[in-house]
């Protein structure tokens, strides 16, 4: 017994904490009998010809018997336990006579009852290779030969099947919560000693239970032997699957179900064999049964043998697909809010708005077709998936949906689940053109008239769930008043057009009553100087309609101003493009007006060889940008300021933006202005 207990201090290091630790989160320790369990015992049992058999779990200060045949202690002190030796051991751990090995000959079990001689077990590992304990086999009797290599196998086997069951019984636990399952069979495996029939029973029904609490939560369990790639799964995970019910199953079938899209999210060979594979994961699947995409969620965990390496892989896989969708429905909405404000037609509305409908219900079409009382077909404008499939592009026959039709006009939107069975979808034979099973068609109204219709289409019947059926019209409703801001947009354009001519012609009328009635003045460089002005008012105002009166670009104001002057050639232009507003733009217009009519009477322009140089640039001020205008005169007569201020210098003192900022400068070289606004001006509407 000195050896048992030397070998234990040896062993109260880092792997005792770990073991301890392992032994802890399995939540197993003095947990009554399991069938499974009891099972194992009874195959090693019978496998060796052993009397005794036991899943032995080696705690801090005592081996603890999981499972149990021939002995009736369900425990016993660290320092009687062969246990403790064998799990210090990378392989089956055999003592052919007890009684003869040093290590053991004190054991009390060995020289007292039950007298036990022989010995031979294989440790069991946690996925972190740590041993928590052995299935072994003992006799009364000595075995000089040992085991034989196949019942070697057979108990490494078993002592790998044990770690499963164990990591399997913690993750259903968690997963789906059957505490009160674990309880009930262990009350029924007390009363088995009084009714041995009732309690085989009542855990039938305890197992019946469980299923069904596994096929209520859409939760199956799977174990997956890495070296062959086999799969042992329950009845709900072929359920899940869309697979027919089957004990086992290559995990390459499950592989090929899954969306090629999300293959990187599943494990394969490979990755499973290094330990690589992602042990909570989610994917899609396109289930074989029906055809339909689901959403799973994958819960696992690698099993590892002693050198780490990893030997299976188990765990559950959970049919998510209705919180999922849920979740890219909520998205979609607010997605679909923000993409549709920079579309510029309503085609581009119907689209987006397709597209982000129909992956959240997982429909198999959805799109927009156009009702047209006048024509005798709906126009089908837009639709998705991506390419297109058959009938978008193409019109269908209003007679061939008369019944949809009707209760759309009414405002009604119109559910479909089984376009056979369906007292409205029934009569019309444009759902059997299009191949489809199940339908929603939302009327889409222009006032009290069907305008057209926002249609989601499944190859499969479905019933609708009110939360899906809520997404749809939450849809509806973020389209149409996209839809209703494009129609507004296209009034406002039409109506700033019908403005701006009827301004220009204003302005033509202006300038016609204007010069007949002072016809008869005779200072008429005053009533050509005022007829230009009008002119230079309508430079500008031909530069904002060009951009709905937002804003003019700068460049093209100021050359479509100067090819009024017959001597442009003379003036050069710098400066970058940039957009301006519309008071600056007209602003610019009168003075750039008055600099160059002056310049043409009086300044460089009016002698030849002279000419003018108009520059611009921005210049950071601070934490702002000012825009600068020069304007230069070189090469004309002498200049001097002038006597009195007529309306023309009014205007040019006036500024950009009618705030100043402007500095005249008379050289006798020639005339120099200096004009300087705030960016941020210069660019209000």
């Amino acid at each position: 017994m000195s050896h048992i207990l030397s070998e234990h201090a040896a062993d109260l290091d880092g792997a005792t904490e770990r073991r301890l630790s392992a032994l802890q989160d399995l939540h197993i320790l003095d947990t009554g009998p399991e069938l499974v369990f009891d099972d194992i015992v009874a195959i090693a049992s019978t496998v060796c010809d052993a009397p005794i058999a036991l899943v032995s779990l080696v705690e801090k200060d005592r081996q603890w018997f999981k499972a149990r045949i021939g002995l009736e202690a369900s425990q016993t002190p660290i320092e009687h336990s062969v246990c403790a030796l064998a799990i210090r051991q990378s392989d089956v751990f055999v003592i052919p006579d007890l009684l003869a090995d040093p290590r053991t000959a004190q054991n009390p079990l060995v020289t007292h009852g039950p007298r036990i001689r022989f010995y031979a077990g294989a440790p069991i590992y946690a996925p972190d290779g740590t041993a928590i304990g052995t299935v072994c086999v003992i006799d009364v009797v000595p075995r000089p030969g040992g085991v034989s290599p196949a019942q070697a196998t057979t108990l490494t086997l078993l002592a790998r099947q044990v770690m499963t069951q164990l990591l399997l019984r913690r993750m259903v636990d968690r997963e789906v919560g059957l505490g009160a399952y674990r309880a009930a069979m262990r009350d029924a495996a007390v009363d088995a000693a009084g009714s041995d029939a009732t309690a085989l029973r009542d855990l039938q029904d305890r197992e019946v239970r469980a299923r069904r609490t596994q096929e209520a939560g859409r939760i199956g369990s799977f174990e997956l032997d890495i070296a062959t790639g086999l799969m042992a799964v329950s009845d709900e995970f072929c359920r899940v699957f869309g697979v027919p019910l089957a004990s086992t199953y290559p995990a390459s079938y499950f592989e090929a179900i899954v969306l090629p899209e999300d293959s990187s999210a599943r494990s394969d060979a490979v990755s499973r064999a290094t330990g690589s594979a992602g042990t909570d994961t989610e994917y899609r699947i396109r289930r074989p049964d029906d055809g339909r995409i689901r959403w799973l969620s994958r819960r696992s965990q690698f099993l590892r043998d002693g050198d780490g390496r990893p030997i299976a892989l188990f765990g559950t896989v959970h049919d998510i697909t209705d919180r999922k969708l849920a979740t890219l429905r909520l998205t979609s909405l607010l997605q679909l809010g923000e993409e549709v404000r920079g579309v510029k037609d309503g085609i581009g509305v119907m689209e987006a708005a397709a597209r982000l409908t129909g992956t959240p219900l997982a429909a198999s079409q959805v799109g927009y077709a156009e009702v047209d009382d006048r024509a005798d077909a709906m126009a089908v404008l837009a639709g998705w998936p991506t390419p297109s499939p058959p009938g978008f592009g193409c019109h269908w026959r209003q007679e061939d949906f008369a019944q949809t039709l009707a209760a759309l006009r009414h405002g009604t939107t119109v559910v479909v689940s089984d376009t056979t069975q369906d007292t409205v979808a029934s009569p019309d034979a444009g759902y059997i053109g299009l191949g489809v099973k199940a339908a929603v068609f939302l009327p889409v109204m222009r006032g009290n008239r069907l305008a057209g219709t926002f249609f989601i289409l499944s190859e499969h019947p479905r019933p609708w769930s009110g939360g899906e059926l809520a997404f749809m019209q939450g849809m509806l409703e973020r389209l149409q008043s996209a839809m209703q801001q494009l129609d507004a947009e296209k009034q406002r354009v039409v109506l700033t057009q019908e403005l701006s001519h009827r301004l220009k012609n204003s302005l033509a009328t202006v300038q016609a009553i204007v010069m007949n009635s002072l016809a008869d003045v005779k200072e008429r460089d005053l009533v050509d100087a005022l007829g230009e002005r009008i002119v230079a008012l309508g430079t500008a105002h031909r530069a904002l309609v060009a951009n709905d009166w937002a804003s003019a670009g700068l460049l093209g104001l100021v050359n479509d101003l100067l090819s009024n002057i017959s001597v442009k050639d003379r003036i050069d232009v710098v400066g970058p493009d940039l957009e301006i507003g519309g008071r600056a733009a007209q602003s610019m217009s009168l003075t750039l007006h008055e600099l160059a009519t002056n310049a043409l009477k009086y300044g460089a322009l009016s002698k030849a060889g002279g000419r003018v140089k108009l520059t611009w640039s921005l210049v950071p001020s601070g934490t702002e940008t000012s825009f600068v205008l020069r304007w230069q005169e070189t090469g004309g007569p002498p200049v001097s300021p002038p006597a009195r201020e007529g309306f023309g210098l009014t205007l040019i003192s006036m500024g950009l933006v009618g705030t100043g900022g402007v500095a005249v400068h008379y050289h006798p070289t020639g005339v120099e202005a200096v004009f300087e606004a705030r960016l941020d001006d210069m660019q209000e509407m």
